[in-house]
């Protein structure tokens, strides 16, 4: 019991010291936000937005729409709690208009210890002992929140369970306020990771897609009808055919000359198996079409997303040959221009 308090009281002088050294004027509660403006806030291990617009979670083609809808303050200063909608889509697709999504509602809230005030609030209370509900749930997302007023914190991480650093979590703050807006492959979108050497950024909502980061990338404009010709399989193989390199030299020179697009690499399957085994070789056949773009064009991983269809999405009969071949293929879309 007693390592157990000593530690916990080692990790509060360390967070307390850090704090001190990296905030020295007080931090960054809602009172001493720099902008009065409805802005976007992004810190090395947390995005802040305003109520009422929508922000994007992703990891691993998981997907994420969460959307603060109410603050309400307590009866004391250091008690408040906000409400929130959560919209979950696990299949891989990103289409928040199918039957499949998962939502709900939910309420978060805080009472910060006494003692401490603006940015200590908000970066001690992992370690803080208190009341409240921090944890925002959205199917296999489980994430930590702060808030007040006039903005929301979603951290990359969950305070007291995961270390403070990256797992893989992606965050993108939107101008959007209705889940009917939602497209999570637009190309205005910025996606943010944990970043410990990320200065902290300030966007405007009437700004966030012009100047998206700060002078970052400016999202390009290509043909919207844009199609790359299917990679076909044979069937039962998840073989890449060299005679397809032209189709992804295509996808590589558009992915290199405009830098801010992604692209989602879809398989599929003939119904020559059992259901498990045609899911599983749709998805090794795009993971394949990927590997290419990856090692022999040089392009980045995390630009890339993998689906794999199985049966459920066919171009052709299965009764016949011709059908069958048709419906064993890859096919890449650029993301948000399908």
């Amino acid at each position: 019991m007693s390592i157990g308090v000593n530690c916990n009281v080692i990790m509060r002088l360390v967070v307390i010291v850090f704090v001190c050294l990296q905030y020295p004027n007080g931090g960054w509660g809602d009172e001493n936000l720099v902008s009065e403006a409805p802005s976007i806030y992004v810190q090395p291990d947390a995005i802040g937005m305003p109520l009422g617009n929508i922000v994007l979670i992703r990891k691993n083609s998981r997907y994420c729409v969460l959307n603060f809808t109410k603050f309400i303050q307590g009866k004391k200063e250091d008690e408040g709690s906000t409400s929130y909608e959560a919209y979950f889509q696990g299949d891989g697709s990103g289409d928040f208009t199918k039957k499949n999504i998962k939502s709900m509602e939910g309420e978060l809230s805080f009472m910060e210890p006494k003692q401490m005030g603006g940015i200590l609030s908000v970066l001690f209370h992992p370690f803080a002992i208190g009341g409240g509900n921090r944890t925002i749930i959205s199917g296999n997302f489980k994430l930590s929140w702060t808030g007040g007023p006039k903005w929301q914190w979603v951290y990359f991480y969950r305070f007291g369970i995961e270390e403070p650093r990256d797992h893989g979590i992606e965050i993108a703050p939107t101008a959007w306020g209705n889940i009917d807006e939602v497209n999570v492959f637009d190309t205005r979108l910025k996606w943010y990771r944990y970043d410990a050497n990320r200065s902290n950024l300030v966007v405007p909502v009437d700004k966030l897609w012009e100047d998206n980061d700060k002078g970052g990338d400016t999202p390009a404009i290509i043909p919207p009808k844009h199609v790359f010709p299917a990679i076909q399989y044979d069937v039962a193989t998840d073989s890449f055919d060299e005679k397809y390199n032209t189709v992804l030299e295509d996808v590589a020179n558009i992915l290199k000359k405009y830098t801010t697009f992604r692209v989602r690499v879809e398989g599929h399957s003939d119904m020559g198996g059992t259901e498990a085994y045609n899911l599983e070789i749709s998805s090794r056949r795009a993971r394949a079409v990927k590997e290419q773009l990856v090692k022999k064009y040089g392009i980045q991983s995390k630009r890339i997303e993998v689906v794999g269809w199985g049966t459920t999405r066919p171009i052709g009969p299965s009764s016949t040959a011709n059908g069958r071949a048709a419906n064993n293929r890859v096919e890449i879309k650029i993301a948000g221009v399908d």
